[in-house]
């Protein structure tokens, strides 16, 4: 079978989103898409919190399954490897360096610009090394646009898996990343047909109200000081 057969959706009819790194092609995409449900699912075999297998046991099954398929499955396409070297397994597409972390449950209210990988140190170097390759970059130069990025899953073993993201990591605080410079929604529980979710854009924070002050500048204070 052909990847035109494999993916048909993705060869006719793919949205544009100028915002996904040109190298996670459609059939890259649904490949990955596809080996996270197939992980979520064979975690969901092994859940058992009557016999002490609870939410830990899931979250460890999800991951080994993951990296076993994305090796498996998805470094088989062209421009694609798999590699696992100190830090871990991981990805190369093309220039881009790709990670995978669970970033949070999937539950109501919980969305990709406040949820992170827990305690990765190897996704905390990630950011910083955006960082300086973007620090003094315009955003549209592509020449200098992000190279680290991580595959995140929003799920749990009562709901599933419930969004997949795209994301490059930009902040961190010695820990555990804290922002996000890019992120691509590719797939939703909740509109598993798009091939691009609508999901809430990652941006500053809303301004805070601030209350009116009166300004007087110093020459003026001190003149009135005089006069008085």
């Amino acid at each position: 079978m052909t990847e035109i057969e494999r993916y048909p959706l993705c060869y006719h009819h793919e949205m544009s989103r100028t915002d996904c790194p040109p190298e996670f092609t459609a059939p890259l995409r649904s490949r990955m898409t596809a080996a996270l449900q197939a992980a979520y699912a064979e975690a969901d075999n092994v859940y058992a919190p009557d016999r002490g297998l609870g939410d830990r046991v899931h979250a460890i099954a999800v991951y080994d399954v993951l990296c076993m398929l994305l090796e498996r499955d998805v470094a088989m396409l062209p421009g694609v490897s798999f590699e696992s070297s100190g830090q871990g397994p991981q990805l190369r597409v093309g220039d881009l360096r790709v990670r995978w972390n669970k970033v949070g449950r999937g539950e109501a209210g919980q969305t990709i610009d406040g949820s992170f990988p827990r305690g990765s140190r190897a996704a905390v170097f990630m950011a910083l090394e955006n960082q300086q390759m973007t620090l003094w970059s315009n955003p549209s130069n592509d020449d200098v646009r992000p190279l680290n990025w991580i595959i995140c899953h929003l799920g749990n073993p009562r709901d599933g898996l419930r969004a997949i993201y795209l994301a490059a990591p930009i902040e961190a605080d010695g820990e555990r990343v804290t922002g996000w410079r890019s992120t691509v929604a590719i797939w939703s529980a909740d509109d598993p047909a798009a091939e691009f979710p609508v999901a809430p854009p990652v941006g500053l924070p809303e301004p805070a109200p601030l209350p009116e002050l009166e300004i007087a500048l110093l020459d003026e204070v001190a003149g009135a000081d005089v006069a008085g």
